[in-house]
């Protein structure tokens, strides 16, 4: 009997609901094909933490509160500044590295987060032409680097450097963009490095899963993520910056985008032996980037001052010329910036945003015993502040609908293991995403106004998709949905190597009558 092998698909921040409608519309028939032949199970990111954390949970096996990887930045519980997190920071091995060291073969090519290993059975490519950039492209061994750029060329987009040197970056927020929006021609010349960068994708992959029989392939197409960002108004008609000039110049660049992919999945099926079992993968979705985040730390501060008493005449006077600054401000941002410029952690609030997730909203309390100059109480007093902060975001009104802003605020020892040396948030913000949200009142708090200004359109969602295909595995839909941290025992127990040091558990529908 052969031994088992996978072959690990991926389509970065895709939106699973979408795609599944163009397979059904005869735009991925790849997919369609897929989707009949393999068993098909919705799966869960990480609650609030899904933009960076969904693939170091997937790669590691560990929930959020294991890995720890989270979130771009964290607040500093000495100083109160931000600062950056890295995925070297980690404190779970990827599942890959299990693979390896049991003495199976393993390629892994462009997944999220990765970095280069000591040592490894097998080759590794990153940050070549995936979404989130954090030290640079580089290969194990690191001769493949040439290897595969001789082949398919250097991404046109993944395998950019740094704006203004930075480290940690997302190569498709500044590429083709000279001000904050996008012109037409810019967009064009975007849209056409998508589908450059999905060709080159496809030959450097196909390259690799050539090589030789392969006992786990993983590859990740980062370029739905990128469409998704940069693009989702020009897809959906109903976004307030849609553009119908635009569209009808460059048609649906979403639907262009994942279309190719589709191909490009084709192609790595067709390579795949009776003997391989395939996986593919959406780990979360995408949408409209609606939501308040833009907005959450004046609240925060509004908040705060306002359940210190009432405010002072000096206070009100305050408020009124912020709020005049803040349009100014604005104004200025539209026309020359950037940049939205917000209050900030500091040692005289007791609350505070920790930015950056801009699907779930994050807050973080100063807590006496952890941060350096806590000011609230654990305990009784914890409680309190938690339970009056929600109760204050629960109350807001989008004004622009009447709606509540605020779907829920949960803590987030509900959802995460916590440990007093995190930099975990303690409240995570769910917002109403209906509708855009640019203006929030309560009677506590006034009015706030603040629009969002910035060049992303599309943002994430928790929801995904896996579809598992292989010798012995009942197609069909599953109907109990999977969490991602599922995903790494699972796979490793297919390919014949099970992982011990996981937080997830093997998912027994996705196994052969073997396996189980």
């Amino acid at each position: 009997m052969n031994e088992p092998k996978v072959l690990f698909v991926a389509f970065d921040a895709c939106d699973a609901g979408l795609i599944q409608e163009l397979a059904r519309d005869g735009h991925c028939p790849n997919l369609a094909k897929l989707l009949v032949e393999g068993a098909v199970v919705d799966t869960v990111a990480p609650y609030g933490t899904y933009v960076g954390a969904s693939w170091m949970t997937i790669s590691t096996g560990a929930d959020v509160g294991t890995h720890r990887y989270w979130n771009w930045v964290e607040v500093d519980p000495d100083t109160y500044k931000l600062r950056q997190t890295t995925p070297r920071e980690s404190r779970r091995a990827p599942f890959w590295q299990h693979v390896s060291d049991s003495g199976r073969r393993v390629c892994a090519f462009d997944v999220p987060h990765a970095d280069i290993p000591k040592e490894l059975n097998g080759l590794l490519l990153k940050e070549w032409g995936c979404h989130d950039r954090h030290f640079g492209t580089e290969s194990y061994p690191a001769a493949l680097l040439d290897e595969i750029n001789a082949i398919a060329g250097p991404h046109p987009i993944g395998c950019q450097s740094g704006p203004h040197g930075a480290e940690q970056f997302a190569p498709c927020d500044s590429t083709h963009r000279a001000g904050i929006h996008r012109t037409l021609d810019e967009n064009k010349q975007l849209l056409t490095q998508l589908l450059d960068g999905v060709e080159a994708k496809r030959k450097a992959s196909l390259s690799l899963l050539d090589r030789e029989p392969w006992d786990l392939f993983m590859t990740v197409l980062g370029e739905s993520h990128c469409v998704g960002h940069q693009m989702w108004h020009l897809h959906d008609a109903g976004h307030p910056r849609h553009d119908a000039d635009v569209r009808a110049a460059i048609g649906d660049p979403v639907v262009q985008v994942y279309s190719r992919l589709d191909a490009s999945l084709g192609e790595h099926l067709a390579r795949a032996g009776e003997d391989t079992t395939v996986w593919l993968q959406f780990n979360h979705g995408m949408g409209p980037h609606y939501d308040g985040e833009h907005l959450l730390d004046t609240v925060l501060l509004r908040i705060d001052e306002a359940s210190r008493g009432p405010r002072s005449v000096v206070a009100q006077a305050r408020a009124a010329v912020q709020s005049r600054i803040e349009g100014l401000i604005a104004a200025a941002y539209r026309r020359f910036l950037n940049w939205n410029p917000r209050p900030a952690p500091r040692p005289d609030r007791r609350f505070f945003q920790i930015p950056g997730n801009t699907a779930v909203g994050a807050i973080r309390l100063s807590v006496v015993g952890r941060e350096s100059q806590g000011l609230v109480e654990p305990g009784a007093h914890y409680d309190a502040v938690c339970e009056e902060i929600k109760r204050a975001l629960l109350d807001l009104r989008n004004v622009e609908t009447g709606r509540p802003a605020v779907h829920a605020v949960i803590r987030s020892e509900s959802v995460l293991e916590r440990s007093l040396d995190d930099g975990l948030p303690d409240l995570f913000v769910e917002w109403n995403r209906e509708a855009p949200i640019s203006r929030v009142a309560s009677p506590l708090i006034g009015e706030v106004s603040i629009r969002y200004l910035k060049h992303r359109t599309g943002d994430h969602n928790d929801r995904g998709l896996a579809i598992v295909k292989g010798p012995g595995i009942r197609p069909g839909r599953r109907t109990e949905p999977m969490s991602l941290v599922d995903v790494a025992p699972t796979l490793c127990a297919i390919v014949g190597a099970p992982l011990t040091a996981t937080d997830g558990v093997v998912h027994p529908d996705l196994l052969t009558e073997v396996e189980r």
